[in-house]
């Protein structure tokens, strides 16, 4: 509350009173201000007002009576909005109250979203801001399955929540196309799906002995794949010249060329060969001299693949003079050519100068790979050394540059009775890089300093001149303790380069190097000498139903022994005897394993359970004897894997191992049945009924899924087929051994071939037919393996309409979605001769055809399941007629990877298609339309049917395969819907 000091009063005359004014109010009001309204007679009147956030308590007027100022009775108080009220599931980030406080609110743990909105109190005493509606989020991930090919390294499998990450590792020899680190994010989802590992390629072997003087240090010469390494040198007195080790790529490519051994020559450089795909473009290969220089280029579709240009120089060591490898030699290894543009990553090229480190390639980059690049002497480079393949496609950098340095060292001055000589290299003229290297005259040797030095970019020499001191090496001692010294003299002086050789007594191993060598600076390398020291055995501790004599726990030394004795009633495993002595030998022990004490005539217990199974003995209460057995049984839905008994045998040792119950697949269950992954997208599951039919196996713990074919003889043929032979030079399959096989005449001609799938439906290529789409034209014949001759049981049918997939193309050069279904006027009766081939609902080829990069790994996938890939047909033979019986050819699968390299198809080859043969044998003209299948189990299944060659008759040419009809998931779906 607040006084105003009385006013004047103003008085006119003797009694009129005309105005009383207050002073100006000289004090404030608490947390607001007060507005006087004045003249310069006084103040009338007073205007109360609060600051932000405050609020006024009383009148907002105070006015001025009789001169004065009524009492002040308003106050500010304070602006409070009441306390947040929280929507379900938040939490507030402060308490306050006050206006002009600002919280944060955001969801709770484990609820969503993660974004906080802001609630401010605004002066008006009320909270404004957007409401946060929260829910549960998930904050676990599914459980993760190890990918193909790989092992958990870090992080694990099940139970991971928000934050969590697992690692995998590929195995040897195999590749990730993908991520292999994964972390569960928020909303209890992984941030991508671990990838699988790929089997990389196998590199071609390596025929070293046509290169005089090579040798493999360590790797091995054949059967090399992705990621194995071969470690080259050379027979004394030749050099190496390219790289001293390759490395066998992803791609089944060596990442560079096997190396060759040169011997030097003093008057010319080792002559070169041109690389494949390569010419010259300056220069000569042959009759170089120092200084010379031959440059490199590529056919057109090639990339160079190391430095283009090779200069001849002199070559010598700075290690130990005169060591042979004098003369001249080229700088660098030889470039070689390969396909261009093959990588993630465009290809690179080199700058004048430049050379690559290490194991990269500038050709076929993916991405992730890394390049080290630098520059020759005495250029210098610029820019980032270290390239990487980015996920977008591009290098992460620019390739370096390099830049000449002009520089020249000051002429070297040597004193008269220095005993220096120059053993390489001049001492006036010299820039940089040059070097210099000393010897000392006879009888002295460099005892100080470096016998080299380098005119480096300064202009300066690297190290200062070195001393040549008398020459030789003392005494290094003529006895070890518990071996011996070879080399030894009796002066005790030793010439430069005499060596010592340690041997140590039998039981005892040397520790440190075994040979010493006495070097130019007059010191033994090593400096000191190396040790003998006894060998022990690792300790037995103690022996379960035995004893072990004369001490049982301490270390044993080399050629000491002692005796295994086991309790009476016992006797040692494997042996019907209670004794053995154990010898401790510079190998180890003698036997290597421990002896195990059994009871006499007894095996060790077999296990009491089974996971899923059971064990049925008979014995008990005691331990199993000699011709004692155990018998194993799985539960209903398990399979057993190994033998279900196992004996008790003389030596004391069971006569199997321990088998394993699995779950049984579909086929276990019913041999008709095919196994399949619900949910899968490389799986059709035919909901229509028409080809297959979902089966689901509920009578165990575990539900199998499967597909049973509608008609259940499909791919069983009644004759059994060979699976072997050529139709371009091909061998006559048994008659009526693929009885889906089909001949398709238009008019009187024998023009394509076919397959029975369905009682009145046959597939065939789309191709076949061009523009002869009328039905009338075409008559289908089944059962028939002689098509010359009239066959018993052989059926004629008429076609009703003719269908092509939607997606055919006839480029020309090649067919796209070569598929047609033919329908028949009417069923045909099913029999032994016919029978309707399987189409697959499943894709079972996706990882030869898309997966594998190479041939031998295609082969190795499907030699490893028997699938046998065979076509058949009646096509054209060698001898440039169609044949009369019914041909056959085993054909492998070639990887679209490969098959679209220039050697083959050069780019040509469509993903609706794929490729086989290209090994002399093929199927050719009149085949069109035919069967390619391969063995799943125990079904032949349609792979593909016979589309194009790479030429028209053109059949059975190496590297030129035949093209497929690929038979996938989505073709099986448009043949179901079609029939529907």
């Amino acid at each position: 509350m607040h006084q105003i000091a009385v006013g004047l009063i103003f008085v006119i005359g003797f009694n009129s009173i005309i105005c009383q004014l207050c002073p100006r109010p000289t004090s404030g009001i608490e947390n607001g201000s007060l507005k006087p309204k004045c003249s310069t007679s006084g103040c009338s009147s007073i205007k109360v007002k609060c600051k932000n956030c405050y609020k006024r308590v009383g009148p907002g007027k105070i006015n001025c009576k009789g001169g004065q100022w009524a009492p002040i009775k308003t106050k500010c108080d304070a602006v409070l909005c009441g306390k947040l009220k929280l929507p379900a599931n938040t939490v507030a980030s402060s308490n306050s109250t006050h206006c002009g406080a600002a919280i944060n609110v955001r969801c709770a743990p484990g609820y969503g979203p993660s974004k906080a909105t802001k609630m401010i109190c605004k002066s008006s005493g009320k909270w404004k801001g957007k409401q946060l509606k929260c829910s549960k989020i998930k904050d676990t991930c599914d459980d993760l399955s190890t990918p193909k090919n790989a092992e958990l390294i870090a992080g694990s499998l099940t139970g991971n929540k928000v934050g969590d990450s697992a690692t995998f590792q590929c195995k040897k020899h195999y590749k990730a196309l993908g991520k292999l680190k994964v972390s569960c994010v928020q909303g209890g989802k992984w941030s991508s799906k671990p990838s699988d590992c790929k089997l990389g390629g196998r590199c071609p072997d390596i025929f070293p002995g046509n290169d005089v003087g090579l040798k493999v240090t360590e790797g091995k010469l054949l059967h090399n794949i992705y990621e194995d390494r071969v470690f080259f040198a050379c027979e004394p007195g030749l050099v190496l010249m390219g790289h001293s080790h390759i490395m066998c790529r992803w791609d089944g490519a060596w990442n560079q060329a096997v190396p060759t051994c040169i011997k030097t020559s003093s008057t010319n450089c080792p002559d070169l060969t041109v690389p494949e795909h390569g010419f010259v473009t300056k220069g000569q290969v042959k009759e170089n001299t120092f200084g010379d220089t031959v440059t490199f280029a590529c056919d057109p579709g090639y990339t160079l693949d190391g430095t283009p240009t090779l200069t001849c120089f002199k070559k010598y060591s700075i290690e130990l003079p005169g060591n042979g490898t004098d003369g001249l030699v080229w700088d660098i290894a030889m470039p070689v050519c390969r396909l261009s543009n093959t990588g993630d990553c465009p290809d690179l090229v080199l700058p004048k100068y430049g050379f690559l480190v290490g194991d990269g390639r500038l050709t076929g980059n993916e991405v992730g790979d890394n390049i080290v690049t630098s520059c020759r002497k005495p250029y210098m480079k610029q820019g980032g050394r270290v390239l990487t393949c980015l996920a977008n496609g591009k290098w992460d950098k620019p390739m370096i540059e390099c830049i000449e340095i002009d520089i020249t060292c000051p002429d070297v001055i040597l004193e008269k009775d220095s005993n220096l000589v120059v053993l390489r290299g001049d001492l006036s003229g010299n820039k940089y890089y040059d070097r210099i290297i000393f010897g000392c005259s006879t009888g002295f040797a460099i005892l100080d300093g470096m016998y080299y030095t380098v005119c480096n970019r300064t202009g300066g020499w690297t190290l200062p001149l070195p001393v040549c001191k008398e020459a030789g090496c003392k005494s290094a001692g003529k006895v070890i303790e518990h071996g011996t010294v070879r080399g030894v003299v009796e002066s005790g002086k030793y010439d430069i380069g005499a060596s010592l050789d340690y041997e140590c007594d039998e039981c005892y191993q040397l520790i440190g190097a075994p040979t010493r060598t006495c070097q130019l600076i007059g010191t033994w390398s090593p400096i000191h000498p190396p040790s003998c020291t006894v060998r022990t055995c690792t300790r037995i501790e103690s022996l379960e139903h035995g004893a072990i004599f004369p001490t049982q726990g301490r270390v044993v030394q080399c050629g000491e022994s002692f005796a295994v004795q086991c309790n009476k009633g016992y006797v040692i495993k494997g042996e019907n005897k209670r004794t053995k002595e154990m010898r401790c030998t510079p190998s180890g022990w003698d036997p290597l394993d421990t002896p195990i004490c059994l009871l006499n005539a007894t095996c060790q217990n077999p296990p009491v359970a089974l996971n899923n199974g059971e064990v049925i003995t008979t014995i008990t209460g005691r331990p199993h004897r000699i011709g004692d057995s155990v018998t194993f049984k799985c539960n209903d839905c398990y399979k057993l894997e190994g033998n279900d008994t196992m004996t008790c045998l003389e030596s004391q040792l069971w006569s199997s191992g321990v088998p394993q119950c699995v779950a049984k697949t579909c086929e276990d269950v019913n041999s008709g049945w095919i196994s399949v992954t619900p949910n899968n997208p490389s799986v059709n599951h035919d909901p229509s009924n028409i080809l297959y039919k979902l089966v689901i196996y509920d009578e165990c713990d575990f539900n199998i899924t499967c597909m049973e074919p509608v008609f259940k003889e499909c791919g069983l043929p009644f004759v059994t087929p060979t699976t072997s032979g050529r139709i371009f030079d091909g061998v006559e399959a048994n008659s009526h051994s693929w009885p889906w096989a089909v001949v398709l005449f238009m008019k009187d001609w024998q023009f394509c071939g076919g397959s029975l799938i369905h009682p009145q439906w046959v597939l065939s290529a789309a191709h076949c037919f061009g523009t002869y789409r009328d039905p009338g034209y075409w008559r289908v014949v089944l059962g028939k393996h002689n098509i010359s001759k009239k066959e018993s049981g052989e059926i004629t049918a008429t076609v009703s309409a003719i269908f092509t997939h939607p997606a055919y193309s006839n480029e020309g050069r090649r067919l796209l979605n070569d598929y047609a279904l033919l329908k028949l006027d009417k069923p045909v009766t099913l029999t032994q001769n016919i029978i309707p081939a399987c189409v697959p609902p499943v894709d079972y080829f996706t990882e030869i055809i898309d997966g594998a990069i190479s041939r031998n790994t295609a082969w190795l996938l499907q030699s490893s399941t028997e699938m046998n890939c065979t076509a058949i047909g009646w096509g054209l033979t060698r001898g440039g007629f169609t044949s009369d019986e019914l041909i056959q050819v085993a054909l492998p699968i070639i990887p679209n990877k490969v098959c679209n390299k220039v050697e083959y198809l050069d780019g040509s080859l469509h993903q609706s298609g794929f490729c086989a043969g290209g090994i002399n044998k093929d199927t050719c003209s009149g085949d069109s339309g035919g069967a390619f299948m391969c063995k799943i189990g125990s079904r032949w299944m349609l792979a593909g049917l016979t589309s194009y060659g790479p030429k028209l008759g053109e059949c059975g040419v190496k590297r030129k395969p035949g093209v497929y009809a690929r038979i996938f998931p989505s073709v099986f779906k448009w043949i179901t819907d079609t029939i529907k």
